[in-house]
């Protein structure tokens, strides 16, 4: 199947029967597709994703945070990880004098937290 984003990322041609051929490390058409990929954003912002549904259910910033790092990395948030996102996203909230809506706010926050997420290289080594 042709797919621009499996080329970018790295998806071998198959020439060979080895993961040797697999590019293992981050380029900037990487980055570049990630910051601008709509089919990312769209994902993010569908109100029946993941993000969303954490939402829904009330959850504090801190389990979403948790399950973001689940989802995304197969791990939890290391303690000191998870003080700096709590932090940013408190200051994130703070440094906003005046918003009409403070729920779509703390979404757009954790929408560009997770969008982080699925840019780091860690997310893009383990998957």
């Amino acid at each position: 199947a042709s797919s621009y984003f499996l080329s970018v990322f790295g998806r071998p041609k198959r020439t060979i029967n080895s993961d040797a051929e697999r590019v293992k490390d981050a380029t900037v058409s990487q980055a570049l597709h990630l910051i601008n990929s709509e089919a990312l954003h769209r994902k993010l912002r569908n109100p029946k994703g993941a993000l969303a549904r954490l939402l829904k259910r009330g959850l504090p910033d801190r389990t979403i945070v948790s399950e973001i790092f689940w989802m995304a990395l197969s791990r939890g948030p290391e303690d000191e990880e998870l003080d700096r996102i709590l932090t940013a996203i408190t200051r994130a909230q703070e440094g906003v004098q005046v918003h009409p809506d403070s729920t779509r706010l703390r979404r757009e926050i954790l929408e560009d937290f997770f969008t982080g997420v699925l840019m780091s290289k860690e997310f893009l080594f383990n998957h």
